[in-house]
């Protein structure tokens, strides 16, 4: 059964590609620390922002935008209540309109 169900070579192939990058890292005695943020101090926060800054395309908020974020991302709601605010906050709900502008869906006329 090679290559076939049950096969274990995809498996293998990644367990020698796991190994290899194992056996390159270096190691030493130093502290680890976070270089993104907090003073050396990793936060999911600190992870989150770094990640934004670094993959995201620049934004056109006000700053009255970016603040509100801040404090939906920092309420003790809900996650789902968390989220669904800051899609409602940056337009990004799917509503009928949004999905229409994003091509997800078709108008009636066309369909």
């Amino acid at each position: 059964m090679r290559g076939g169900v049950g096969s274990w070579s995809g498996e293998e192939s990644s367990n020698r590609e796991l190994l290899g990058i194992i056996e390159a890292a270096t190691i030493t005695k130093e502290d680890d620390s976070w270089k993104y943020g907090n003073g050396g101090v990793y936060t999911v926060s600190s992870h989150y922002l770094y990640l934004y800054a670094k993959f995201l395309p620049p934004t056109s908020l006000t700053t009255a935008s970016i603040e509100s974020i801040r404090q939906i991302w920092r309420s003790w709601a809900p996650s789902k209540v968390v989220v669904f605010s800051w899609q409602a906050l940056l337009d990004r709900l799917p509503s009928k309109a949004n999905l229409l502008y994003r091509g997800v869906i078709r108008g009636e006329a066309e369909a």
